[in-house]
């Protein structure tokens, strides 16, 4: 499709509003930058030794190191994680963790949940991995925890954060297919402050997003393109010792084309009389993300923190006529999200009692009628932390009341042995449940309003192991889901499992670094006997990378096994399965700058991760990094 310019403008309001506030992390922000401690497993700042819930842990170092250019890159060479997306650069993207899929996962951002209330998924390509500090992803159910949705577990993606002194980044690149790469970041501080601010474009020509497979009538063989902008900030300050105000704002927009036509609400045809060769379509997605926090230290025993976050998600389709631009249709999908939370830690001997009130209030605008248009959920969670020799674990049990459905109570307990400091046994329960989003009720000729909620219960044992230099995992997970809900045709069946077992091990030392997981799935609908769609039954991944005083290189690998698509035409299409294999290397040309070098897909494998829709093959990728700092 043919690419016109855009201008990206982002609100003067909450630019100013991110100039007065501050911003924190749910826990203790000087948690967030210690790359051995967690706090999405519990809600507590913890060491990853001491954690039961299986996690995995990205930290900044290792994604400038590793010179992904996309988050659903990084994602997907992580443990228990699959994707699928829908062609070219940024499209629209589909995560599956456990066999879970993206709406089946609650998506933090800087502590505040993310994602659109019509879908019920977030928009991951919307995020660019330049403004990522830290990403932490649990797997396994969570609702307890974080309430409804955390089926298949949590990601919490944190942004940077500034700290004493002055600290300065930055990086441009350019790669296959026209794509052009820029960032830069300031961060800094003083005694009782800090504050952070960070920019990032990107732009390509991409590839069709469509092939001809299938006989697929939206193919068409233009080239779709993706521009996007961003901007993140942040600032904290300690308004008196153990009492700190902070703030952080995201707000970013992504505009990718792809190939389909307009159908008229009325008419169920392309007002102008246009095809998918005559017209222009593109996705306008905007992610905008604020949120207030005030942590409170107000005894020895007891945390306070309060947070107030608001979320917009807006997705728009636009279609065009290619020839001069004329307007042919329209949707829009928007959601807005207001969250408040009241958590209190309160410390007992080594133990933590956690007690914390929340609600979400969900609101949709679109150009789709929808029969309910907004819904709230109120919240109260208690739970305990064990710390006690070599017992570690945690109880919880939550009590939810949604304003369509009614209340709900959630439990999950989880618990932890230390047969040596480096060897623990875990094991861990909980059962959870799920609302159907509003496409699912009241979306016209996919919607069902007569839809329940789900429940399910998930059970999880598993060993770890980890003395510093070798680590490694074994853990065995079930999770069945009574009254499942199919996101493809929003159909109810009895009862649905997502069953299997993850091997992860790893070891390093100075000179090299290497790691690697392999997954068994079985993601099934019981109901029918038949495979969850796109999701593989076996998956691995391993990673060599030598560091040396010149810099760092790097080999990955990529095997993923064959799995069932959407039924097209009565049939279930197979997609084949794949190996992709990345290679890539830094250079450290002074002591603040770095070259990178990036090959993905270097065999050029010809593979399909969704049913007619194309990937990238083989794409390479160079830029040049900068990064100072000052007292």
């Amino acid at each position: 499709m043919t690419t016109r310019s855009s201008t990206m403008l982002h609100g003067v309001l909450p630019l100013a509003l991110a100039a007065a506030f501050p911003s924190s992390s749910w826990a203790d922000a000087e948690a967030l930058h210690l790359p051995e401690t967690v706090v999405t497993a519990t809600r507590l700042p913890q060491p990853v030794q001491d954690v039961v819930a299986d996690v995995s842990v990205v930290t900044q170092e290792e994604l400038r190191r590793s010179g992904q250019t996309t988050l659903r890159e990084v994602l997907q060479r992580l443990p228990g994680v699959q994707m699928s997306s829908n062609g070219s650069y940024a499209s629209n993207t589909q995560l599956f963790m456990r066999g879970a899929e993206l709406s089946r996962m609650v998506v933090l951002l800087d502590g505040i949940r993310i994602g659109s209330a019509t879908s019920g998924a977030a928009a991951i390509e919307n995020i660019p991995v330049a403004q990522i500090e830290r990403i932490e992803v649990l797997r396994g159910p969570a609702t307890t925890l974080y309430g409804a949705d955390a089926v298949g577990g949590v990601i919490q993606i944190f942004t940077r954060r500034g700290s004493a002194g002055q600290q300065y980044e930055a990086q441009a690149g350019f790669g296959s297919h026209g794509l052009v790469k820029s960032s830069g970041s300031v961060s800094g501080g003083g005694p009782g402050w800090g504050y952070a601010l960070s920019l990032s474009g990107e732009r390509a020509k991409g590839i069709s997003s469509r092939t001809r497979e299938g006989g697929s009538l939206d193919y068409n063989p233009d080239d779709d393109s993706y521009r996007s902008g961003s901007v993140a900030g942040s600032l904290n300050w300690t308004v008196a010792p153990g009492h700190t105000i902070s703030t952080q704002w995201f707000s970013a927009r992504n505009i990718h084309e792809f190939d389909s036509t307009y159908s008229d609400p009325l008419t169920f045809g392309s007002p102008l009389g246009l095809t998918s060769a005559t017209t222009d379509a593109e996705t306008r997605g905007t992610t905008t993300n604020w949120g207030v926090t005030i942590d409170n230290r107000l005894s020895e025993r007891w945390q306070s923190s309060v947070r107030l976050g608001l979320t917009l998600d807006k997705s728009a389709s636009v279609y065009e006529r290619a020839s001069d631009g004329a307007r042919d249709g329209r949707y829009d999908f928007d959601t807005e999200r207001l969250q408040f939370g009241w958590q209190n830690t309160f410390s007992i001997g080594s133990d933590k009692v956690i007690a914390a009130l929340e609600r979400v209030e969900d609101e949709v605008d679109s150009t789709t009628p929808y029969t309910v248009s907004r819904r709230h959920t109120n919240s109260a969670l208690l739970a305990y932390s064990l710390d006690r020799g070599p017992w570690i674990g945690q109880a919880a049990v939550r009590r939810d009341h949604n304003s369509q459905f009614g209340g709900f109570t959630t439990g999950s307990l989880s618990l932890g042995y230390r047969l040596t400091p480096a060897l623990r046994l875990t094991g861990s329960a909980a059962n959870n449940f799920q609302a159907p989003t509003f496409n699912q009720l009241y979306f016209p000729d996919y919607g069902n309003p007569a839809l329940r909620p789900q429940r399910n219960q998930g059970r999880e044992l598993g060993v770890k192991y980890d003395d510093g230099r070798w680590q490694g995992s074994l853990t065995f997970y079930r999770n069945h889901i009574r009254g499942f809900i199919d996101t493809v045709t929003a159909k109810q069946t009895s009862r649905a499992k997502m069953s299997g077992a993850t091997l992860q091990a790893g070891w390093r030392n100075a000179d090299w670094h290497i790691d690697g997981s392999f997954d068994i799935l079985d993601a099934k609908d019981e109901a029918t006997d038949r495979e969850l769609v796109r999701r593989a039954d076996r998956t691995a991944q391993l990673t060599v990378e030598k560091q040396a005083a010149w810099g760092n290189a790097f080999v990955e690998w990529l095997l993923v096994s064959d799995r069932e698509d959407t039924a097209v035409k009565g049939r279930r299409p197979r997609l084949g399965g794949y190996g992709l294999l990345n290679l890539g290397a830094q250079w450290r040309l002074a002591p603040a700058w770095t070259l990178l070098a990036r090959l993905n897909n270097a065999t050029d494998k010809d593979y399909t991760t969704a049913y007619s829709y194309s990937t990238l093959g083989r794409t390479a990728f160079i830029g040049i990094q900068f990064s100072g700092s000052r007292p």
